[in-house]
């Protein structure tokens, strides 16, 4: 005899998470198309050059007093926007996740994010072949300057970091601290990027749409994999 009772049961519990997370799926697609079509925004204004009164504006408010104290101050903050930074931070995090919270697709997704982010910002300088900005460079820098790597992924990882740490806490408290702390974090190393004259403002805006686009991605995969029921 068939247990129909266990079956509709199971079935309704498909139904719930299956109309959820359609929802999500579509928000967060949203937020997808939201940030490709503010990449793809300012990569029309780059290629017929109508970024450079925006980009000397905004450089220039942010550079209006430089001082050593905050040249120094943001050599630290760019630091944590760095290729190295970011390895050790993305080992260390994955190694949590994986041996600590045991979250085995969770742990999965930050090499991807970084290696992933790391790929397309790559593809995306040697297609737009912007030079650097005819400033005086406060930290060594070499390669082409849209989109700024710094902004674009440390967006996608500290991005994941307030994610995962979201999903995964219950303490709403914490939650919403790692959130605020890392999302200014974020912030601040695009300005950094730009008060070190590495970088234009729109290299830092484009670094961070393509990075939500890639984050968004990742995340909605994570997700895919998690409704099949196979979260270790």
């Amino acid at each position: 005899m068939f247990n129909w009772k266990r079956i509709n049961n199971k079935k309704s519990i498909w139904r719930k998470a299956f109309r959820s997370y359609s929802l999500r799926l579509f928000i967060g697609f949203i937020l997808g198309v939201i940030s490709l079509l503010v990449f793809l925004e300012l990569s029309e204004d780059l290629l017929f050059d109508e970024l450079q009164q925006f980009d000397q504006i905004v450089t220039g408010l942010i550079r209006i007093k430089m001082s050593t104290f905050l040249t120094k101050t943001m050599i630290y903050i760019s630091a944590l926007g760095s290729s190295a930074m970011l390895t050790i931070l993305g080992l260390l995090f994955f190694g949590y996740v994986l041996f600590v919270k045991k979250h085995f697709w969770d742990s999965l997704n930050i090499p991807i994010v970084l290696i992933g982010a790391t790929i397309l910002n790559n593809i995306l300088k040697i297609f737009f072949h912007r030079q650097r900005p005819m400033l005086e460079h406060l930290v060594p820098v070499a390669g082409l300057s849209f989109p700024s790597g710094h902004a674009m992924i440390s967006y996608a990882f500290y991005g994941l970091v307030i994610y995962l740490v979201w999903i995964n806490t219950e303490n709403k408290y914490l939650k919403s601290a790692v959130a605020v702390l890392l999302s200014l974090l974020i912030l601040l190393i695009g300005i950094s990027r730009i008060y070190l004259g590495v970088h234009y403002p729109s290299d830092v805006l484009a670094g961070f749409a393509a990075g939500s686009f890639w984050l968004i991605a990742c995340i909605l995969g994570l997700k895919s994999v998690r409704l099949m029921g196979s979260d270790a």
